[in-house]
């Protein structure tokens, strides 16, 4: 497999950025959705995700900060094979925005 630009696998360093394809399709395993202003979550289709997948999540865009500190992201449910929900960690909602969830899904088994 050859590595991507800027990826240098170095012993047991990796030096430099990983990088993937976000592609859309059924079996995709990392892309961005939208989190549409005045909802609180949104579903992410991808047979790939299962009861133990660990899933990593980054906010793209700025979000608005009431209290100083921007409102946690997390998985709210995973129906395995199927699909899993992201959604603000306190329920509430970003009204005069969408924010864009980048996500990365990782396997635990073998």
């Amino acid at each position: 497999m050859k590595a991507g630009q800027g990826e240098q696998i170095y012993g047991a360093t990796l030096r430099g950025p990983l990088s993937t394809l976000a592609t859309s399709a059924a079996n995709q395993w990392a892309g961005r959705t939208v989190l549409a202003s005045n909802a609180a979550t949104v579903a992410v289709s991808t047979n790939l995700v299962q009861a133990d997948s660990l899933i990593f999540t980054s906010v793209q865009a700025h979000v608005n900060q009431a209290s100083g500190a921007a409102t946690p992201i997390e998985v709210k449910s995973i129906n395995p094979g199927n699909h899993f929900i992201l959604g603000t960690s306190d329920g509430s909602t970003w009204a005069d925005r969408a924010t864009t969830i980048m996500w990365m899904i990782a396997r635990t088994g073998p």
